[in-house]
């Protein structure tokens, strides 16, 4: 066997220890606020109860996002993901024990959140600045495909699956499902290799190399420009679709098991978007993958018009190929026009600015729903959805932008 083989034969291995680690990492991440809600509206609470659980966990995120960047780009990314991955596989129990001994505590839900929200928060960039370690430049794209495949697979399986538990075995076994999930993803990095060692040095100050990262994002419109209106998005669009998507789900399409099934939806689509990104390289990356990612509007509108559960599975896959689509072009395009040394950080900050108002808008979910209804809150989702990315492609640097060689 030649080294070109060897070489290969070693790059597709850690290819897939990323891939399995990121599949069971996403079943998880995705499953666990399933049973969180569901451990909420079968203690009796209500639409403003679910949403403060969901943001207890998403405000921590997004804080140690910025901490977790610094920190990955400083140490060993690997190191770093796989303390977070058995971290959240330990808080995971300890939900897990808090529904047994008492599941109506909310406010012990929303201790435990908020710490599993921060090691998720160390977990993301790293995991994203691991894998030009492990694949050089000119495979990155078909790794980033890889990647969002074994995600999109993670996406169809953790909510499908903990829905299912929920429904049948209650909320309390669905958290030890998700415990042995994030176990599993830290076993497969560990069994990691990365070749190529960030470079960033140790003696600079941690605010110094923030502020380098927000730089190395200020100095590229199409990529500021592209987080800020994900943020609106997230606020009036995704916020909002958490939290009244499973309400309804509970109240008209036969609960924990509907609502998984259709989160399950996604991934089903993910995976066709995300296996789509092996061939799909356009010449204008984010022009195409934001006409793409408009179709997603359909899953917030078909709910707030109460298609029937076929309906909706078929445009939640859409959903899901769209935004996997989207993500593969997008994750290789900022893995290939920024520095090594500085990705960690810059994906932090992409995680930052797009989803820093989520918990905002879950919150603000339960008081919209009062106020106008979920079927208006909902549609007017689905109507920012496609506003938001008609309205990027008015920038030119957006419209324009080519993906790197």
């Amino acid at each position: 066997m030649s080294t070109t083989q060897v070489s290969n034969r070693f790059i597709r291995r850690q290819v897939a220890l990323v891939a399995t680690s990121q599949f069971a990492s996403v079943s998880a991440s995705l499953g666990m606020p399933v049973a969180m809600t569901f451990a909420v509206l079968n203690a009796g609470g209500n639409a403003a109860e679910v949403g403060v659980v969901l943001a207890s966990a998403t405000f921590p995120f997004i804080v140690f996002l910025l901490v977790g960047g610094v920190v990955a780009d400083r140490r060993s990314r690997k190191l770093v993901a796989l303390s977070a991955d058995i971290a959240r596989a330990l808080i995971s129990f300890m939900i897990a024990g808090l529904m047994f001994v008492n599941p109506s505590s909310v406010i012990g839900l929303i201790i435990l959140s908020a710490m599993w929200g921060a090691a998720r928060g160390f977990f993301t960039p790293s995991i994203t600045a691991l894998l030009p370690e492990v694949v050089p430049a000119e495979g990155l794209q078909r790794a980033n495909a890889v990647r969002a495949t074994a995600i999109s697979f993670g996406q169809a399986a953790g909510p499908a699956l903990v829905g299912v538990v929920v429904a049948a075995s209650g909320t309390r076994i669905a958290m030890l499902v998700v415990a042995v999930m994030y176990l599993a993803s830290a076993s497969a990095l560990s069994l990691l290799h990365p070749t190529n060692a960030n470079t960033l040095r140790q003696e600079s100050h941690p605010l110094a190399d923030l502020v380098a990262g927000v730089d190395e994002v200020r100095s590229r419109e199409w990529a500021w420009t592209t987080m800020v209106a994900y943020a609106g998005m997230h606020l009036v669009s995704f916020g909002p679709l958490l939290v009244l998507g499973p309400i309804l789900a509970n109240s008209q399409l036969g609960g924990a098991r509907a609502w998984g099934i259709l989160l399950g939806a996604q991934g089903v689509g993910g995976i066709i978007g995300s296996l789509a990104g092996f061939k799909f390289r356009p010449k204008f990356p984010l022009r195409t993958s934001i006409l793409v990612a408009t179709l997603a509007a359909g899953f917030p509108l078909a709910l707030a018009t109460h298609q029937s559960m076929t309906a909706l599975f078929i445009t939640s896959a859409v959903d899901g190929a769209c935004f996997a689509a989207f993500g593969v072009v997008w994750e290789t395009l900022l893995q290939t026009s920024v520095p090594k040394e500085a990705l960690a950080r810059v994906t932090s900050l992409d995680w930052v600015a797009s989803m820093a108002t989520l918990p905002l808008g879950e919150i603000l979910a339960g008081p919209e729903m009062r106020m106008i209804g979920v079927t208006p809150s909902l549609l007017f989702a689905g109507v920012a959805l496609v506003g938001g990315n008609v309205g990027l492609l008015l920038i030119r640097s957006v419209r324009n932008i080519r993906q790197a060689s």
